[in-house]
């Protein structure tokens, strides 16, 4: 503690400088008392997620960042400094400082005071520490007050979380965070197995925020997915960022898996009881409700809320239907640059038709390619399919048929993705390919494409040295080689 204050001194002195005619035509912005500092993520996402562009100054051999604030329901501005770590422009801390600002310290303490109650208030040498709103709801404020100034640092947004049971689409509260547990109790000479499962007391009330959270998100779920919601919990981690407004879980769906290697290990130690935690049955979504909220949040809007949500389907433990592994990022990445439409967001493990692959291909090119509105086939309307077609991307299977329902096979893809990359000025890089063990399976028409798209590191061949062109092609596969290609 000593060491720290002796920092917190020295930092002070060294700032103690004036440097207001940085400020001298800067604009003054105003937040509210409630507002979120979060930390650990870029300067830019600060000013976007706050509203208020802020100043660089130099600092020694660093820069900082600084803006004239009005806070904490004060009438007059404060300096709010962001200070920037090793990493660049990661924000590693955040002060108000007495310096370039006419708020005294006293004014300072009497609004954090009013906001969140008397402090804890600390004495070491000449430096006076007063701490306000020390809980996991909010910033909390420590002050530093010396000869010469004073420091309020600003501390993460941190938050609590409420926890609710889903009844026929109405929240019931637990009374605390709930947990299912898998007991095994020894009753004689046998190891009896109970799932010890939570149920909400209702005794707390529902807040408004999490009425409001839940009945903004609700209307989103597929119904399949509202049916087998079962909790819905709430809590705010002071980000403003779509990729982690919402999160999913999904249960078990063997609640009893690897019961023989606990049994085992209690017979092994000669112990009578077991508590191990499992996920929650059924469907849990836990949601960010100042990001669904706010105005500001990373999910006000409904781009963003089905961002979101289709980034929590994608990297929702234990779900069905969850890409592998080796796809998820690609996946993800597709969903944040709205690559990946709404309603192509599911099944990514299942074959994909051809209307299904031309649907994300079209969001590549959609910039760059136009159509004539004429029908170029009689089984689809799809205005994807026609602009391709107009593009000389994608041909029918014979005049006038496009069969948009068959599955698409991999050399069909191969086809598609080559002519996207002629479409876009896209050309190979030095380096060779490799005949694949099976080429003589490629049909002649695919056969150029197939290795135009390898030579493009865009699609690649199977385990083995085959490319298995007659195979078809999967969602999953079909927006990790699309994304490639977007990627060059």
């Amino acid at each position: 503690m000593k060491k720290l204050l002796c920092v917190v001194l020295s930092v002070m002195l060294i700032l103690s400088y004036s440097i207001s005619a940085v400020f001298a035509d800067a604009a003054e912005y105003t937040v509210s008392p409630d507002i979120r500092l979060p930390f650990g993520k870029p300067v830019t996402e600060f000013a976007k997620g706050l509203g208020i562009e802020f100043n660089p100054v130099p600092s020694g051999s660093t820069i900082i960042y600084e803006a004239q604030v009005k806070m904490l329901n004060m009438n007059k501005p404060v300096n709010l400094v962001f200070i920037p770590g090793f990493s660049g422009d990661i924000v590693d801390n955040c002060e108000i400082r007495y310096t370039d600002t006419e708020v005294s310290f006293e004014e300072i303490s009497d609004a954090l005071t009013t906001l969140f109650g008397e402090p804890e208030h600390n004495v070491y040498e000449s430096i006076e520490t007063y701490i306000w709103n020390d809980t996991i709801n909010g910033n909390s404020y420590t002050a530093d007050r010396g000869q010469t100034g004073y420091t309020v640092t600003i501390s993460p947004y941190r938050s609590g979380i409420e926890a609710y049971e889903v009844k026929n689409g109405t929240l019931i509260r637990f009374d605390e965070t709930p947990s299912q547990d898998l007991i095994i109790e020894k009753k004689g000479d046998e190891y009896v197995p109970s799932i010890r499962l939570p149920e909400a007391s209702g005794n707390l009330p529902v807040t408004d925020n999490a009425q409001a959270s839940w009945d903004k998100i609700k209307p989103y779920l597929y119904p399949d997915e509202l049916a087998k919601t079962n909790y819905f919990m709430l809590y705010s981690n002071g980000l403003s960022e779509t990729s982690t407004a919402i999160s999913m879980t999904e249960g078990l769906t063997d609640k009893y898996a690897g019961i023989d290697e606990i049994i085992e290990t209690m017979k092994r130690e000669g112990s009578e009881y077991s508590v191990s935690g499992l996920p929650l049955d059924g469907l849990t979504i836990q949601v960010d409700n100042a990001d669904l909220l706010k105005e500001n949040g990373g999910a006000y809007n409904e781009s963003d809320l089905k961002k979101a949500l289709g980034t929590a389907r994608a990297d929702c433990m234990n779900r069905a239907d969850k890409p592998s592994d080796w796809a998820l990022n690609d996946i993800i990445s597709a969903i944040q640059t709205d690559i990946l439409p709404y309603e192509q967001q599911t099944g990514y493990k299942d074959d994909i038709s051809r209307l299904d692959f031309c649907t994300i291909a079209y969001q590549i090119l959609k910039d760059n390619i136009t159509s004539d509105g004429k029908s170029s086939f009689t089984d689809t309307e799809s205005a994807e399919v026609e602009a391709l077609a107009d593009a000389g991307i994608i041909n029918g299977k014979s005049d006038g048929v496009f069969a948009p329902n068959d599955k698409i096979t991999r050399e069909e893809a191969a086809v598609i993705l080559a002519r996207m990359a002629d479409y876009l000025n896209i050309s190979p890089g030095a380096g060779g390919t490799s005949k694949y063990a099976d080429d003589s399976s490629i049909s002649d028409w695919a056969k150029d494409s197939v290795y135009r798209a390898q030579a493009l590191s865009v699609m690649n061949g199977l385990e083995g040295g085959s490319f298995a062109p007659k195979n078809n092609y999967t969602k999953e596969q079909a927006v990790v080689t699309l994304m490639r290609l977007n990627n060059i």
